[in-house]
């Protein structure tokens, strides 16, 4: 997956670096004729149009490699595990008489967190 966004990358500074030379060209290059002119300025809009298109292209791409990546990810996380972890939960704080009272749920906790040497230092609760 990093390797395809590094190749897109790549890509993109080969597009850009196409447009700047044919821009430094376009202005190195004198102009003969208006005739001339118009057809390179014709050509140059031509390119110009054409590394826009690019760009996009490449935008999308890695907004889908993005959402790709984002459901490979969610799709690792086990809804049924979860399910399964929150009733244990549930279980423990009903053994330990905690389940249902917030403030007393809070109080049990600093003191299990302050048995076990991880208190807050600036006493900020989650």
């Amino acid at each position: 997956k990093t390797a395809g966004l590094e190749a897109q990358k790549d890509a993109n500074r080969a597009v850009r670096q196409e447009a700047r030379a044919a821009a430094k060209a376009k202005l190195a290059a004198p102009e003969e004729d208006e005739e001339d002119g118009a057809k390179e300025d014709e050509a140059a809009d031509a390119e110009a149009a054409k590394a826009r298109r690019r760009q996009k292209v490449l935008k999308r791409r890695a907004a889908n490699l993005a959402k790709k990546a984002a459901a490979e990810a969610a799709a690792v996380v086990d809804a049924a595990g979860a399910e399964r972890d929150a009733e244990l939960m549930r279980q423990a704080e009903a053994e330990l008489g905690i389940a249902g009272d917030p403030a007393k749920r809070r109080k049990v906790e600093r003191s299990l967190f302050a048995s076990l040497g991880l208190e807050e230092a600036d006493g900020a609760e989650e």
